[in-house]
């Protein structure tokens, strides 16, 4: 106060002040100045600061102006801050963009260049502790390779960046001066001196882990004070999650690229063992069909029985096998597709036709309709598999009431629904239903075998014809699949190695040629009404020997009894035929069944399947030892998985004993 103006503002008076104060002394309006840059020399250095100030005359008696009035206001703290903030913001808007850690660490370096006031210069190094060495990975400027930023640095380095520092734990920072001591003239960014001050900052991105090193020149015109610490300890914070992310998101490309990688290879070796199956089912399958049809040389009643019960579990293999061949070529993208012109609705209708007496033997309401029919191009192949897969899962999982298959189209779609009155599907469950080998857990089906793989080839082979596929359902009520494709192939975008449009008429030949598996496999699904418990007990099914029934005749009634549960009518009548000369052998479809059936025929042991509807194995198994009245019954389990894991997992749960498939007499 008191002093003159000369002498306050002595470094900003002639260039800044004086003309301002002489315009409004001389008669100007007052004049108002925000957030003024002015250099001043108050603290021994030429120091960068921020200040408001205005110039109001001061009028006497005669109304001229006998003086001035200059309030001033200091507001570098807050420009400051808006200036640091919105690095802060730039910073977080270009981690958002990054991908790799490269990225990562130029866009970082990218914004403080921009940013080049507060951080004079910058380099980001990587610690690779297998050479104790900090590497290079993006600077400010040209200056990569320079005195200022090496390429590679040594923790044991005196002559450059002494990042060894960073190690003790004592410090959360490094300051380094004398910088043109051993780095000559530094930059200083926008201000014409050079940066005499640099702060070494570490970036950990796990805890307690030094990844590497961000290095900051600091303004020469501002005093390096906590307010500045604590700015670049934020921005060092920022560039630590933007480089965490990118570590993540390489992690997860990588895992995704080596899981795509064995999906590729588990694809090709489902196609090769898919084609070395297929040569010896086919002689298999070949001398079965002769020796079954070969009228001239008849087989007896006990050789028939055995051989229809090879042959319709090696049509299963087939399909299975030929199931995992299409999907292994989809997946592959070599599968060939031949469209033509068919009559869709009279197609679809002779394909639903062979499942109706499947449907009737099942006691459900089975009805097939075509609203409108007309011509649609298709794959003959590939639609008697999306039909016969969406009917075949119908009858599966409908218990009771109704199936109804449904096909419209209009100008320019076909549309197939097949709905049900089944047991639904779980909400959770329904954006999984067509991924492959996905199976829901706990679904009470006519049976639990399956791999998985039939939804999820429909789904592709819909995906063939350029439509979609879509369920809707509720649990316990039903659910509704519905497929939508064009009529008109376009030609450009089919999707596999080898495709081809027949563009003739409607073909005359209506015999489908993947129809025999999918009708064998489901008319196993059913067993005859069940007679009396004390009757089932003895009849077997239709697969005991004569000889073993005459024997069972001589046999006194001591024999003990045997409760065999599993949900495969082949199995259950193969491994009773096995035991029934030496004991009474009672069956079950499933373990709620067998455990009504424990309670009337007191079995001396219990040979049970694990995998099967409504209560499996190990269901069965914890529900017999909690009664005290069927607690001590063995119980052996039966199953398709082999190891020694298997078997330990099996006695561990209770079991007596655990025998693994294939097994025989």
């Amino acid at each position: 106060m008191g002093k003159s103006g000369t002498e306050v503002w002595g470094e900003i008076w002639e260039m800044v002040l004086l003309p301002e104060f002489s315009q409004v002394y001389h008669g100007q309006e007052a004049i108002f100045s925000d957030d003024q840059l002015l250099l001043l020399t108050r603290n021994g250095y030429l120091e960068e600061t921020y200040l408001s100030w205005s110039f109001s005359p001061i009028r006497i008696e005669d109304g001229s102006i006998g003086g001035l009035i200059s309030p001033v206001v200091e507001t570098t703290v807050r420009v400051l801050q808006e200036r640091r903030m919105l690095a802060m913001k730039e910073l977080g808007t270009e981690a958002l963009k990054n991908h790799t850690v490269i990225e990562a660490c130029e866009s970082a370096l990218k914004v403080l260049s921009r940013h080049n006031t507060d951080v004079t210069f910058g380099g980001l190094y990587l610690y690779d502790d297998r050479t104790s060495h900090f590497q290079l990975q993006s600077c400010c400027g040209d200056r990569r390779g320079s005195r200022l930023f090496p390429e590679s640095v040594s923790t044991q380095s005196t002559g450059s960046w002494q990042f060894g520092k960073l190690f003790d734990r004592k410090h959360d920072h490094v300051i380094e001066d004398n910088l043109e001591t051993r780095f000559g003239r530094v930059p200083g960014g926008s201000v014409p001196e050079p940066s005499t001050l640099a702060v070494l900052l570490p970036l950990c991105i796990d805890p307690e882990i030094i990844h590497g090193a961000l290095v900051v020149g600091i303004n020469p015109r501002r005093v390096f004070d906590g307010d500045y610490l604590a700015w670049l300890d934020l921005v060092n914070k920022q560039i630590i999650s933007s480089l965490s992310a990118a570590r993540i998101f390489e992690s997860e490309k990588r895992r995704a690229e080596e899981l795509a990688e064995i999906d590729r290879a588990k694809t090709i070796f489902f196609s090769n063992i898919s084609h070395e199956f297929r040569t010896p089912l086919t002689l298999i399958l070949g001398p079965l069909q002769d020796s079954l049809s070969d009228a001239s040389h008849p087989l007896d009643a006990i050789q028939l029985n055995r051989q229809e019960i090879i042959h319709r579990n090696s049509l299963r293999l087939l399909k299975l096998v030929n199931t995992l061949l299409d999907f292994s070529r989809i997946e592959a993208g070599r599968a060939s597709s031949h469209f033509e012109n068919v009559e869709i609705g009279k197609v679809t209708l002779e394909l639903a036709g062979m499942f109706s007496s499947a449907f009737s033997r099942a006691g459900l309401e089975f009805s097939a309709q075509a609203k409108k029919s007309g011509m649609a191009q298709v794959d003959r192949d590939m639609w008697e598999k999306i039909v016969f897969n969406l009917l075949s899962n119908a009858l599966k999982y409908t218990l009771e009431g109704s199936v109804n298959l449904v096909i419209d189209m209009d100008d320019t779609f076909v549309t197939l629904q097949v709905e049900d009155t089944g047991i639904g599907i779980e909400e959770h469950e329904l954006s999984r239903v067509f991924e492959r080998f996905h199976r829901i857990e706990g679904s009470h089906g006519r049976s639990h075998e399956g791999t998985g793989i039939g939804l999820a080839l429909t789904a592709e082979l819909v995906k063939l014809h350029q439509g979609t596929i879509s369920v809707s359902s509720k649990f316990g009520k039903g659910s509704e699949f519905s497929v939508k494709i064009p009529r008109k192939i376009n030609m450009s975008k089919v999707i596999g190695a080898a495709s081809s449009l027949i563009d003739d008429e409607a073909s005359d030949d209506m015999t489908p040629k993947h129809a025999s598996p999918y009708i064998e496999e489901a008319s196993h699904w059913f067993t005859k009404k069940k007679e009396s418990q004390v009757e089932s007990k003895l009849k077997v099914e239709n697969n005991v020997q004569v000889e073993n029934k005459l024997k069972v005749e001589n046999v006194p009634q001591t024999r003990h009894k045997i409760l065999l549960v599993d949900d495969n009518k082949d199995m259950r009548d193969y491994v009773a035929a096995i035991l029934d000369s030496d004991y009474d052998v009672c069956v079950a479809e499933n373990g709620l069944e067998a455990l009504e059936l424990v309670q009337v025929e007191h079995p001396a042991i219990i040979l049970s399947d694990i995998m099967m509807p409504k209560m499996d194995g190990f269901q069965l198994l914890s529900a017999l030892r909690q009664d005290k009245k069927t607690s001590l019954i063995p119980i052996i389990l039966l199953s398709a998985r082999a190891g020694e894991e298997a078997r330990v997992e099996g006695v561990e749960v209770g079991a007596d004993d655990y025998l693994v498939k294939q097994f025989s007499a």
